[in-house]
């Protein structure tokens, strides 16, 4: 289906992009007939601006094209009265010059071809009106045939101008969309040679969060944060399980991963040229890392530092206030509840229970994440129980108090039982893992008092 969605997706830009030049040519084609081709370039960056894939156009683009065709108009709309004043001729005869290339732009499109009959319909009847006022003025036919060929000539300037203006609309537009649709919203250019492949959602946030997003030609089906990420990054398979078909599809240079589904992949990258980099990424620790490794690998250096170093004095900070938790509450962490799985020690988010003022009694063990029965958590008896997972906190709540010997564990009994969390912060050990510290020391003061 991702396959399917990503070919649509490229069909439907490229369809729009190839209008776009339509819009463009006709829109030069119109102008040198002295009709409304601003307008098409203008409906062209419109259409632009719905379908772009990185920065350009934006909605100003749009408005200054709007502006200019409106100022293009006005300019034609008085060019025959200004040839005319300008000649020494009356207003009323410049009136007579706008009158006949109005008359002439709707009598004309009845002589083939339309557009021809048009432009040579406004010339005719702007010169025939001026001479018939000036010619009763002046009585004199040579005098009024000058005046009204100086209608004629100034609006043939006028279509040298709107062509004119119309081809550097139409340049500046295409020019655009051809050089910088490779550029971030954020208006940072795209390293040179650079396109990755994120097979992990916490990369895919670091990759953003140190503003490489526009190297970032494909993701994993499971990276949906920040919404861009979805909106503007095909997908090319799950969770370190690319589909080969859709990742050579996005001619990657190098793809980023923490955990490959099948090891049998990296040899398929190797074979097929494609730098492949596991970066390790599942403790607090190894975060910061992470990031500048990321920056390294993506020419953002400078902003992976500063992103990592911004985490490293925020984690500092919260180990610094949890050093003096000394009551520290025995905390279940329910990973998943069919069937149930907890964190274990050195786990990021067994981190994260200890920087909240708890302890993880999944510590025991040194497996990462790791099944238990619900005999096993009976026995530890835990005072607060903590569902990391997303559902409803009161639906998740009352199915954990109903569970068969539940009812003798300390949260169960006491109803100190946690739920509603943002499983995509507390279980993605990415730049926003710190947020959930708040959280759960907020859960566990609450519960703890309750």
């Amino acid at each position: 289906m991702d396959v399917f969605l990503n070919v649509l997706r490229e069909a439907a830009h490229w369809t729009a992009f190839a209008l776009v030049w339509i819009l463009c040519l006709a829109g030069i084609g119109l102008s040198s007939l002295s009709l409304s081709g601003t307008w098409l370039v203008t409906a062209g960056a419109l259409l632009a601006l719905l379908v772009r894939k990185g920065s350009f156009p934006g909605i100003w683009t749009v408005v200054v094209f709007v502006l200019i065709s409106a100022a293009v108009e006005g300019v034609e709309a008085i060019a025959g009265a200004w040839g005319v004043t300008r000649r020494g001729g009356s207003k009323l005869a410049g009136a007579a010059a706008v009158v006949g290339g109005l008359a002439g732009l709707l009598v004309g499109g009845i002589i083939p071809p339309p557009l021809v009959g048009s432009l040579i319909g406004m010339m005719v009847c702007s010169f025939g009106l001026v001479y018939l006022v000036e010619r009763r003025r002046l009585r004199a036919s040579g005098d009024a045939a000058g005046i009204a060929w100086g209608a004629v000539t100034a609006r043939v300037l006028v279509i040298f101008v709107k062509v004119g203006v119309t081809i550097g609309m139409s340049t500046v537009l295409l020019a655009g969309m051809l050089f910088l649709s490779g550029c971030s919203r954020d208006g940072q250019r795209p390293a040179a040679g650079i396109r990755a492949v994120s097979l992990a959602p916490n990369l895919t946030e670091i990759v953003y969060a140190i503003g490489a997003q526009d190297c970032l030609v494909g993701r994993s089906s499971a990276c949906d944060y920040p919404p861009a990420a979805a909106r503007d990054v095909p997908a090319v398979g799950g969770f370190g399980d690319p589909s080969i078909e859709t990742l050579l599809a996005a001619r990657p240079t190098i793809v980023l991963e923490v955990d490959l589904a099948d090891e049998a992949l990296r040899e398929q990258f190797a074979e097929l040229g494609i730098r492949r980099e596991r970066i390790p990424c599942q403790t607090l620790d190894q975060i910061p890392a992470a990031i500048r490794r990321v920056g390294e690998l993506l020419d953002r250096a400078a902003d992976a530092e500063r992103v990592a170093g911004d985490f490293e004095s925020r984690l500092a900070a919260l180990r610094d206030r949890a050093a003096h938790d000394t009551d520290r509450p025995a905390v279940y962490v329910e990973i998943w509840h069919d069937p149930l799985m907890t964190a274990g020690r050195g786990t990021f988010v067994s981190d994260l229970v200890h920087l909240a003022g708890g302890r993880n009694i999944g510590d025991e063990t040194d497996r990462n994440y790791f099944r238990v029965s619900s005999e096993w958590i009976v026995s530890h008896d835990p005072e607060i129980i903590v569902c990391t997972y997303m559902s409803d906190s009161v639906d998740t709540v009352e199915r954990v108090k109903r569970r068969p010997g539940w009812r003798t564990i300390r949260a169960v009994r006491d109803g100190r039982i946690c739920a509603g969390f943002d499983s995509d912060v507390i279980l993605r050990p990415g730049p926003r893992a710190l947020q959930a510290v708040e959280e759960l020391r907020s859960c566990i003061a609450q519960q703890g008092t309750g």
